[in-house]
C-alpha cells in the first residue's frame, strides 16, 4: 500500500526505514509519551525485520543514527 501511494503521488515522497533491532526499538519506545499503550508483546507481533520499501532513495536509519541526526537528516530532506 505504501509503495503504490508513493509511486502514484505527484509529489516530492520521502522515505525512511528504521533499520534497528528489536531491542533497540524497544528501547526508543519506552522514551515516548504513549509508551504505555502497547508494549513488547504487541511490538513484537508487528515486528518485521528488514522490511524495506525498496523505493528509489529510500533512507535507512540504524541503531548508530542519533535523535538529533535523525531530524538534521529529515530537515536537510526537506529543504531545511
Amino acid at each position: 500500500m505504501l509503495t503504490r501511494l508513493a509511486t502514484h503521488f505527484k509529489g516530492r515522497v520521502q522515505t525512511y526505514y528504521f533499520d534497528i533491532s528489536f531491542e533497540e526499538t524497544l528501547r526508543r519506545h519506552a522514551t515516548k509519551p504513549n509508551s504505555q499503550d502497547f508494549g513488547e508483546t504487541e511490538m513484537n507481533e508487528w515486528w518485521q525485520e528488514k522490511d524495506f520499501l525498496g523505493l528509489a532513495d529510500e533512507r535507512i536509519i540504524t541503531n548508530e543514527t542519533a535523535q538529533d541526526e535523525i531530524l538534521a537528516m529529515i530537515l536537510k530532506d526537506c529543504g531545511y
